[in-house]
């Protein structure tokens, strides 16, 4: 029997990493499939590299809904690096290098850009199993890391996890019922299709993680955009 993990993801700052480097920290304009699989591994208590738990992930369909709203793109400037210099063992690999291999003068102050999507609102609906559905369900009541969308500062301003229902038709009566009484209007949903079914508005993303851990590893996915309408 199919269940349909119901996630309400909403708060003043969202940030959903994707093709990002260092010094710029982009955000998706939508959750990514790895932020929500993280998210579900951080309830669960589930850390390193996870492989076969993700590769049983990978397989469960998910379509993230939006909700229009007029908040802006925000860009942040970090300064990171400074202090460096006192650092001991592990900690002074981190620090920005001169071209000789030393450390600058203040440890080696580095300006940093990351992208945040300001006051959005997305629902997901995870497509899996009774089984691993009521795990995770569990796990989102009880979570054992704190969760977050995308990085730590963006702190969700309603409860995350809005239940496990029988039926698609019932998670988005969930859906709708939220987001009525918090006057979000829908806008798209993000769905999942196979690869022979994509086509030239298909979005290609290399966000389905394989594996976690130090040595991160991912495969692409096909979603198409199309209007929301409940």
């Amino acid at each position: 029997m199919k269940k349909f993990l119901t996630l309400w993801l909403e708060g003043p700052l969202q940030a959903w990493g994707y093709d990002s480097r260092f010094d710029t920290r982009r955000t998706l304009s939508f959750p990514t499939r790895s932020g929500l699989t993280g998210m579900l591994l951080a309830a669960a208590g589930a850390s390193g590299p996870q492989q076969e738990l993700l590769a049983e992930l990978a397989e469960y369909p998910l379509n993230v809904y939006s909700f229009h709203d007029s908040g802006p793109a925000l860009t942040d400037f970090h300064m990171v690096g400074n202090g460096y210099g006192s650092a001991t063992n592990w900690a002074k690999l981190m620090a920005p290098k001169k071209l000789d291999g030393s450390t600058p003068v203040g440890g080696g102050a580095k300006l940093t850009r990351r992208d945040y999507l300001v006051d959005r609102c997305f629902a997901a609906i995870w497509i899996m199993p009774e089984q691993p559905a009521e795990k995770f369900a569990a796990a989102l009541r009880n979570p054992v890391y704190e969760l977050y969308l995308g990085r730590k500062c963006c702190v969700a301003s309603e409860l995350i996890f809005q239940g496990s229902f029988p039926t698609e038709s019932e998670a988005l009566a969930r859906v709708r019922e939220l987001a009525e009484r918090k006057k979000r209007m829908p806008e798209w949903v993000y769905q999942e299709v196979p690869e022979r079914e994509a086509d030239s508005e298909s979005l290609l993303l290399a966000d389905v993680p394989l594996r976690f851990g130090l040595h991160k590893l991912y495969r692409e996915r096909c979603v198409n955009k199309m209007v929301f309408v409940f």
